[in-house]
């Protein structure tokens, strides 16, 4: 599905319960501590397990898809990918953390299900992991050939400042928006920007509309929120994965007149090119 990426690829025994606080040196120690504690639930022995093991097949089997990756790093889809991708995310670094952890440092965090070391990893709900928080040291490098790619698309009018893509989308007449982020000077909250393209419109050109706004976290759920305005007085809020799986975006023109777009996610670098 994403084109651009294609490219760039290619023996534990019972123990008492107390056993649950214990830590211990040996991974294979440790995995044993942690299939035999009652506390946690069978998502994290799994989990624990197929990692020490690495096993892809069995962690990818473990995945609540799609599996979200920091954009533009591609999303994982399904299985199959995860099974590829398996050396990528998980390096040595993370293979640590979650064979080593004691059962002590898994926590369950309400609603948000379970996670190792107050969420810095791994994330995991009844459904299996539905988000993987941390960054490999390959998806680093990839994340910053890509980042490069996507400025180096943009207008020179948008390439301005250091502005990070954060997310792509499409409506379903083919107007074409993507978002960005500026980081702010310490203790300011970073900048964000909307930017509109008509259907078929040049991508590499300049935008029909430039709106300037932030971020928010709504909700129990913490849904995330975007809300803008554009210099002739437009008005876009972007809502991102709601309750019922919907994604969209709301345009206020000046004369109050409203627009609710349904749109879909899209990948820059493949609408670019």
């Amino acid at each position: 599905m994403i084109k651009y990426i294609a490219v760039l690829l290619g023996a534990a025994a019972l123990v008492e319960s107390a056993a649950c606080s214990r830590h211990t040196r040996s991974d294979r120690g440790n995995v044993a501590l942690i299939e035999a504690c009652d506390s946690l639930p069978q998502e994290v022995k799994s989990l624990v397990k197929a990692v020490a093991a690495n096993d892809s097949s069995a962690f990818a089997s473990l995945i609540d898809y799609p599996l979200k990756r920091p954009y533009p790093l591609p999303d994982v889809p399904d299985a199959k990918a995860m099974t590829a991708y398996y050396s990528r995310l998980v390096d040595d670094s993370l293979r640590n953390v979650l064979t080593l952890s004691p059962p002590s440092d898994w926590s369950e965090y309400g609603w948000r299900g379970w996670s190792v070391r107050d969420g810095q990893y791994v994330w995991l709900a009844d459904g299996g992991v539905y988000g993987v928080t941390y960054v490999s040291k390959s998806e680093r490098r990839m994340l910053d050939e890509l980042i490069a790619a996507d400025r180096a698309s943009l207008a020179p009018s948008l390439r301005q400042g250091d502005w990070l893509p954060v997310t792509c989308f499409k409506s379903d007449n083919d107007e074409v928006f993507r978002i960005d982020r500026l980081e702010g000077a310490e203790g300011k909250a970073p900048e964000y920007r909307l930017v509109e393209y008509a259907p078929g419109a040049d991508l590499s050109g300049n935008p029909t509309l430039v709106f300037t706004g932030f971020h928010d976290l709504e909700g129990s759920m913490t849904n995330d929120t975007y809300s803008f305005v554009a210099r002739n007085g437009e008005k876009a809020e972007y809502e991102e994965d709601m309750s019922d799986g919907s994604t969209l975006l709301t345009l206020t023109a000046p004369s109050g007149e409203i627009r609710i777009l349904d749109v879909k996610p899209a990948y820059w670098l493949d609408l670019v090119r």
